[in-house]
């Protein structure tokens, strides 16, 4: 996070690797998904953190990035 570079759902999508790619490791996947996912956050795109953390398999995130979500909704209408 140190350049800002906005991430795109293009952007995001080419950032994640498939299963294959690595070699079948999937530690290394969930990392980068969630390094993903928390530039997403930070950057206020809850919709594309929520699908990292979803694809990274953290329910826990996920639903932390759906409330962001929410109230982000909520708060620009």
């Amino acid at each position: 996070m140190d350049q800002h570079v906005e991430i795109t759902e293009d952007l995001a999508e080419k950032l994640t690797p498939s299963k294959e790619e690595l070699g079948g490791d999937t530690m290394e996947r969930i990392k980068i998904l969630e390094a993903i996912a928390e530039v997403c956050m930070h950057q206020g795109q809850y919709h594309l953190a929520t699908k990292k953390f979803t694809q990274a398999g953290n329910k826990m995130k996920v639903r932390v990035s759906e409330y962001f979500l929410i109230l982000s909704i909520f708060i620009w209408q």
